[in-house]
C-alpha cells in the first residue's frame, strides 16, 4: 500500500526561554494539514518536549505506485509545496527557528547565539575578512604607543617628523631642494651662505689688483711694523740721496762686531778673486801654517824654511811624470849608488831579459785551478771561459786496471760535441795506454804542457774501461 505524507507546515519553535541548567528543554509542534473538509482532514497538532522521545507522523494513503513514503514541505517564500525525503532524491527539510515569544531567530536583526548567557562576546575561530568602517587606531605593541615602530628590515627611505633631540646626528645632503656643494671649488646653487667670525683667518687667492692700505682710509694711515706708530727700525741696504747740496754727516757709532762691506782701499776698488797684484789689492802676511799656489811665471815667495815640505809639480818646466812607464821630461834622473841593493825578497817588474822583451809563461800570470781526479767513466775535468782557453800546468793519473786514457776539449756532455784531442787523440783509445796500477806524470806546474785549441771550450777525461782512475790537474784559463 502507497502511503503519502501531506504536511502543510512543519514548525520547530525552540523554546530559549530558561538558562543553562534548567530541565525544560525546546519544544516542537508539529501540525498536519487537512486533505478535505471532514473533521479527519483537519489540521491537528501535536507538542514534543524533553519529555517526549518520539514523533508520531500519520501517513496519508492516496499515492499511486507504492515504494517508499515522501513528505511534502513549504517553501521558504511560503508560495509552493516541495517534495522532501528519499524518495524525492533530497535530504533536506527547510525549518524556522522561533524563540519562546514567537520571535524568529537565525535573521539579521535576531542572530542565533552559541552560548546561553545572552550578551558575551562570543568565541570565533579561523580566518575573518574585516572590512574598515570609520578611524582605525593601529599601534606597534598591545598598548598603545609603548612600543616603537620598526622602520627597518626591509630596505627602502623612511620619512621622518618630529624634532631631534639634542647632539643627535644628522647627515644633511639638501639644502632648499639643491644638493649641497662640498669641499673647494666655484661658487654655485649649492654653496651655502655663511657668516665668518671675526677672529676667523680666510684663505683667499688673488685675482686681479688688491689695492692693501694700513688704515680704514686709502693713503692716510702710517704702516706700523712694530705697534707703536713710531719711527720704525731698518735693517739691510738704505740707499740715501742727499741732492745737488749740503753734505751727510754720519753721527752713528758702529759696535765693535758690527759687520761692514768694505768696497775700497786707498780709494781704489778692492780687487777680489785670484789674479795679478796691483792697486785694490791689500798687502797680506802669509801665516806659516798656510800653503801657498803660485801663479803661472816667476814669483818671490822668500826662503823656505829647513824641512819645509812643498809639493812640486815640474821638473825642467816640464810637469812631474809618476808611476811606471817610459822615460821623457818631467822624468827626474836618478843614479842608484854602487852600495845599493835590493831587499831579500823585494818584487821587481822585469820587462826584459837580454834586451828582449820578457813573455810571461801562461801557468805564471795568473794562480792557478787545482782539481781532484776520481772516476770510473768519461768526465769533464774543467770548464771553459768566454774568449779564453784552458793551459795545462801539470796533470798526474793512476788507473786501476789496464785501459787507455786520453785528454780531450769540446762542449756538451763529456766534451762531445765538437771534441780534439788535447793530449793523445780525440777518443780514450788513442791516448795513454797504462796497464794495471800504472799511472803517468806530465808537468810540474811551472809551464803550460798542453791546452785546447777552440775559444771557451771544456776540458775532460775519457778512459776506454771501467777502471778506477785517480790524479789531480792543475790548469789556468787566459
Amino acid at each position: 500500500m502507497r502511503r503519502h505524507l501531506w504536511v502543510w507546515s512543519l514548525l520547530i519553535a525552540f523554546v530559549l526561554s530558561g538558562g543553562i541548567g534548567q530541565a525544560q528543554g525546546p519544544r516542537v509542534t508539529v501540525v498536519t494539514p487537512s486533505k478535505g473538509t471532514t473533521a479527519e482532514n483537519q489540521p491537528t497538532s501535536r507538542s514534543i518536549d524533553a519529555n517526549t522521545t518520539a514523533l508520531d507522523v500519520n501517513v496519508a494513503s492516496g499515492g499511486a505506485g507504492g515504494g517508499v513514503a515522501q513528505t511534502q514541505v513549504r517553501d521558504s517564500g511560503d508560495t509552493a509545496w516541495v517534495n522532501v525525503g528519499p524518495a524525492a532524491g533530497n535530504a533536506k527539510m527547510p525549518a524556522t527557528i522561533y524563540s519562546s515569544t514567537g520571535t524568529e531567530l537565525a535573521t539579521s536583526t535576531n542572530p542565533l547565539r552559541v552560548d546561553p548567557t545572552g550578551t558575551t562576546t562570543q568565541p570565533v575561530s579561523g580566518t575573518v575578512t574585516a572590512n574598515q568602517g570609520g578611524t582605525w587606531t593601529v599601534q606597534p605593541g598591545n598598548t598603545a604607543n609603548t612600543t616603537a615602530w620598526l622602520v627597518t628590515g626591509t630596505g627602502g627611505t623612511f620619512p621622518i617628523s618630529g624634532n631631534l633631540t639634542g647632539n643627535q646626528a644628522t647627515n644633511t645632503v639638501q639644502l632648499g631642494g639643491t644638493a649641497i656643494s662640498l669641499n673647494t671649488g666655484v661658487r654655485d646653487t649649492g654653496t651655502q651662505r655663511v657668516t665668518i667670525a671675526t677672529n676667523d683667518v680666510v684663505p683667499a687667492s688673488q685675482s686681479g689688483t688688491w689695492t692693501v692700505q694700513p688704515g680704514n682710509t686709502a693713503n692716510t694711515t702710517a704702516w706700523k711694523v712694530d705697534g707703536s706708530a713710531v719711527t720704525q727700525p731698518v735693517s739691510g741696504t738704505v740707499t740715501a740721496n742727499i741732492g745737488t747740496s749740503g753734505s751727510l754727516a754720519l753721527d752713528a757709532t758702529l759696535s765693535a762686531t758690527q759687520p761692514r762691506n768694505i768696497t775700497q782701499f786707498g780709494g781704489t776698488a778692492i780687487s777680489t778673486g785670484a789674479g795679478a797684484g796691483g792697486l785694490g789689492i791689500p798687502r797680506v802676511t802669509v801665516s806659516n801654517d798656510s800653503t801657498v799656489i803660485l801663479g803661472t811665471g816667476a814669483a818671490t815667495i822668500g826662503a823656505l824654511s829647513a824641512n819645509q815640505s812643498i809639493n812640486a809639480a815640474q821638473f825642467g818646466g816640464s810637469a812631474v811624470v809618476t808611476g811606471t812607464g817610459a822615460g821623457g821630461a818631467g822624468i827626474p834622473r836618478v843614479t842608484v849608488s854602487n852600495d845599493s841593493s835590493l831587499a831579500a825578497n823585494q818584487s821587481v817588474n822585469q820587462n826584459q831579459v837580454g834586451g828582449v822583451a820578457v813573455f810571461a809563461e801562461r801557468c805564471q800570470r795568473e794562480e792557478k785551478t787545482y782539481v781532484t781526479i776520481n772516476q770510473t767513466a768519461g768526465t769533464q775535468l774543467a770548464t771553459g771561459v768566454a774568449a779564453e782557453r784552458i793551459y795545462i800546468c801539470s796533470i798526474n793519473v793512476v788507473s786501476a786496471t789496464a785501459q787507455n786514457i786520453a785528454v780531450v776539449s769540446g762542449t756538451g756532455t763529456v766534451c762531445a760535441t765538437g771534441i780534439a784531442g788535447v793530449i793523445g787523440g780525440s777518443t780514450a783509445a788513442t791516448g795513454w795506454n797504462l796497464a794495471a796500477n800504472g799511472g803517468v806524470v806530465h808537468g810540474n806546474g811551472a809551464a803550460a804542457v798542453a791546452n785546447t785549441k777552440v775559444n771557451a771550450d771544456n776540458l775532460c777525461l775519457l778512459q776506454s774501461g771501467a777502471g778506477q782512475v785517480s790524479g789531480s790537474l792543475a790548469y789556468v784559463s787566459n
